[in-house]
């Protein structure tokens, strides 16, 4: 209910409460199934008792019911039914043909009086750790994790050393979500090849000095400012500038005035 998070559950139908805390916001939720009679002035197959969630779905497939044969009140279960399709089986005591269709699942109710959060499951369940990302040692020789990119820049393939603090991110904005504003930060002066883990000198437009691999992304086909690619005929056909005084008209009137003099 909170977070909106789907969560899929196998609810018995003992009368037990399933309780659980969602994987995204850690919201303590319970369910409890209390199967009831279906016949044919009521078609209620079950009443929920939620907490902390709402239902969405039934998946019939993975359901079992139990239907009584009206001859002789011989009960048995049925697994596996789909919506639409009639259940045609032969009791096992009378041997009377027994049938029935479920067209589709309703919830019924006042979804907005359901619990905010069970609090019984809350004092049983403890919160789940967050999960700290380890990320490797740096050794040399041996390539930075993901090549060195990051989630904001997925061409730079680098790791920079940050004089401010002395430690080692993929960007600034990288430092910045770390740090959380600890202290100002300084621009850096040194820097980790993505592909062998070499610390050197920061470089614009150099390769690493140690395995001559490129840290940043190799050039395009595209005009990039004019740091690109410049032949017309290599250029990507996406590049405005391939096509660039192909399709212009010339004046013929000069032309023209010539011939009758």
């Amino acid at each position: 209910m909170r977070c909106g998070q789907e969560h899929d559950h196998s609810i018995p139908a003992d009368d037990h409460s399933v309780g659980w805390r969602c994987k995204r916001c850690q919201l303590a939720q319970s369910i409890r199934l209390r199967p009831q009679l279906v016949h044919e002035n009521s078609s209620i197959t079950a009443l929920l008792e939620a907490r902390g969630c709402r239902p969405l779905d039934c998946i019939l497939q993975q359901s079992q019911l139990r239907f009584t044969c009206l001859a002789c009140n011989k009960e048995d279960d049925v697994q596996k039914l789909n919506f639409g399709s009639t259940h045609k089986s032969w009791c096992r005591e009378c041997h009377t043909l027994c049938e029935f269709t479920i067209t589709a699942v309703r919830f019924r109710g006042d979804l907005a009086k359901i619990a905010a959060e069970d609090q019984v499951t809350a004092s049983k369940i403890p919160k789940a750790k967050k999960e700290v990302k380890v990320v490797s040692a740096i050794v040399e020789g041996q390539p930075l994790p993901e090549l060195g990119t990051c989630k904001h820049y997925r061409k730079s393939y680098r790791w920079f050393r940050f004089p401010c603090c002395g430690r080692a991110f993929p960007c600034d904005i990288c430092h910045e979500e770390f740090v959380g504003g600890e202290h100002e930060m300084k621009v850096a002066n040194r820097m980790i090849c993505g592909h062998c883990s070499k610390e050197q000198i920061f470089t614009v437009g150099k390769p690493c000095i140690n395995c001559n691999a490129s840290v940043t992304r190799n050039r395009s086909q595209f005009w990039e400012g004019g740091k690109g690619c410049r032949d017309p005929t290599l250029m990507s056909r996406h590049d405005g500038h391939k096509f660039i005084n192909k399709q212009k008209t010339t004046s013929n009137k000069k032309l023209r005035t010539t011939q009758k003099k």
